[in-house]
């Protein structure tokens, strides 16, 4: 993805991982105390270990880790290039959070983590939406350029998906669920081409739920498996989304 995408956090944090799947000590032992127990604090399920994925990559971002991290890490946050790191990392956080806030999970530790970030002074909050938005409209381009939605209906998800993470609610939810699972559900009327065109099209929305926020997207596919989904074949995204976004 092009130098404004979105940092997938979790994939992101297991470079960090040894081959049990946990926290590599080797990056922790030249950490500073100071950076540690910073880092630790912001939140997870033990607040004097880093233990959370966004925990992890922060960890990354400090002195002497940035030194001895993985190769591919750099090249996803690069240690000459703060500001980028910074609004990668702090993009990541207020995603999170904003998904927490909706879901109801807590979302103190996502906040801590975005305060932390913006902190640093690389970069504002301002700078971190206007990032995120960006990021947002990269990720539905990157997984949609191959299916035959027309250009006014992948607007109309950058749209939604942009205005869900500034302002979660449930009117923004409503929308991100229909979106995407409208297609599957026009699809099995459809046969041969057309409907694999449809089902293209929902594959490409669910990667990119993926892509912004794990969360947010199995909380989508349970409202779907649960039978809560309810559109009725032929109705037309934009639409629906018209009446979404104010």
């Amino acid at each position: 993805m092009s130098e404004v995408g979105l940092l997938n956090v979790g994939n992101y944090s297991r470079l960090f991982l040894n081959g049990g799947g946990v926290r590599d000590s080797k990056y922790t032992r030249v950490a500073s105390d100071d950076d540690f127990y910073g880092i630790a604090a912001l939140g997870g399920k033990d607040v004097e270990d880093i233990d959370t994925p966004i925990e992890i990559a922060l960890l990354s971002t400090c002195a002497g880790v940035v030194d001895i991290r993985p190769v591919e890490a750099d090249a996803i946050l690069p240690k000459n290039n703060p500001k980028l790191t910074d609004m990668k990392l702090g993009a990541a956080a207020y995603m999170d959070m904003q998904a927490a806030r909706f879901l109801g999970s807590d979302p103190a530790p996502h906040a801590a983590a975005l305060k932390f970030i913006t902190d640093r002074g690389n970069v504002s909050e301002a700078d971190i939406k206007k990032f995120m938005a960006q990021g947002i409209a990269a990720a539905v381009d990157a997984e949609f350029k191959n299916t035959l939605l027309p250009l006014g209906e992948i607007q109309a998800i950058k749209d939604i998906l942009a205005a869900f993470f500034v302002r979660p609610n449930i009117t923004t939810f409503n929308a991100v669920r229909d979106v995407g699972f409208i297609y599957t559900i026009a699809s099995m009327a459809l046969s041969g081409e057309k409907k694999k065109a449809y089902n293209d099209v929902a594959e490409a929305y669910n990667n990119t739920l993926r892509l912004l926020n794990p969360s947010l997207a199995t909380s989508v596919n349970k409202d779907v498996v649960a039978g809560d989904f309810k559109v009725k074949s032929g109705t037309n995204s934009v639409e629906v989304l018209a009446t979404m976004v104010q």
